[in-house]
């Protein structure tokens, strides 16, 4: 996309948030890490240097191994430590999807419950409403304890973890 079409469609969509989230299909892992930073860097320069960013790390998926057994994928706690890590250097904020979701081999209790598709690597609506709920709830929680500490700065770019404990 043309660099002015995209500053002038961020600056009409008027976010108060931006958040980044990657599925598991992310091809060439490493390639990832630094069209990520190109990413954040270009929201940045559209939407100014202190535009609050949340960083989702990736679902869980399953794979067929030998014997045609699923198991979870351990790429996706990689790609997790990733964004965890370019958040924290990045003083951006950061949401654990994967933990959220209880990690490695969870699509497959996901997909149990009925909420995950067939080929366990996407997900239905309601898998969706759990999580967003969850994010929100974990983002309501973060803001309150910063809000209660008496180091917390005033910057909504800061680096903030946010957990769903």
């Amino acid at each position: 996309m043309d660099e002015a079409v995209f500053i002038d469609s961020m600056h009409k969509r008027a976010c108060d948030l931006v958040i980044f989230h990657t599925g598991s299909n992310m091809w060439s892992p490493q390639g990832h890490p630094g069209w990520m930073r190109t990413a954040i860097d270009r929201t940045r320069r559209a939407l100014g240097p202190d535009v609050p960013i949340l960083i989702l790390s990736p679902p869980d998926f399953a794979t067929r191994k030998l014997h045609g057994f699923l198991e979870g994928h351990p790429r996706m706690e990689q790609r997790t430590q990733e964004k965890r890590q370019a958040a924290q250097e990045l003083k951006l904020a950061f949401w654990d999807f994967y933990a959220a979701m209880r990690g490695r081999g969870s699509v497959l209790q996901w997909s149990k419950k009925g909420v995950a598709r067939p080929d366990f690597i996407h997900f239905k609506p309601r898998f969706h409403d759990i999580m967003w709920g969850n994010l929100a709830r974990a983002m309501m929680k973060a803001l309150s304890e910063r809000q209660l500490s008496p180091k917390a700065k005033p910057s909504p770019a800061s680096f903030i973890k946010i957990t769903d404990e």
